[in-house]
């Protein structure tokens, strides 16, 4: 399968023989699309882990330029609420960062946040609204208009709304990757949350 990938789904249905274990060594485990076992360099997915990778639902050989390919089509409903109040809808995870797609409904206002380790990078798609901004030197509110981008650096406080007739949705990008709901703290911010 192109470029050297191949991958398989549920392998716990597999014949005995043709698994051995996933999770203890990787190496044991038969690929059903070439009949090799899984080298160390290979990865096991669970898709109902957004955090990690765990062997039991789907497994990836790593392809011949040494990087692991994936693909993910936007879910039709929210995944979770961020911390701050957004519906998210996870997309992408690597060891480097993550993707999500958020939205935020018209006129909702979300709680201000602060990070501890994580740093955003955010793209807006659709709606109107504003997001403020607040470090040691700097201070400021931004509009969020389709095709702008904006920073979040680590420990930086921020509060944003929707002050649209149309929900507010936006691509974040987190890194390094989000390590749980424990990474953000709640401060006072420029505006009431309605939330």
């Amino acid at each position: 399968q192109g470029h050297g990938l191949a991958e398989f789904t549920n392998w716990q249905g597999l014949p005995p023989a043709r698994v051995a274990a996933c999770g203890q060594t990787m190496a044991t485990v038969v690929w059903a699309a070439e009949d090799t076992p899984l080298q160390p360099t290979d990865r096991c997915a669970d898709k109902a882990d957004v955090d990690g990778f765990l062997c039991g639902w789907h497994c990836r050989r790593q392809d011949s330029g040494g990087t692991f390919v994936k693909e993910t089509a936007l879910r039709s409903v929210p995944d979770a609420k961020s911390p701050a109040g957004a519906d998210i809808r996870f997309i992408m995870d690597g060891t480097t960062g993550n993707m999500i797609h958020g939205t935020v409904p018209s006129g909702q206002i979300n709680r201000a946040t602060i990070h501890a380790k994580v740093s955003e990078f955010w793209y807006v798609l659709e709606g109107t609204g504003e997001i403020w901004r607040k470090d040691e030197t700097e201070e400021r509110v931004t509009s969020l208009l389709p095709g702008v981008s904006i920073d979040i650096p680590v420990g930086t406080a921020f509060q944003y709304r929707n002050v649209g007739s149309v929900p507010l949705k936006f691509i974040c990008i987190t890194m390094p990757p989000w390590p749980g709901d424990h990474e953000a703290s709640h401060l006072t911010g420029a505006w009431e949350p309605t939330i």
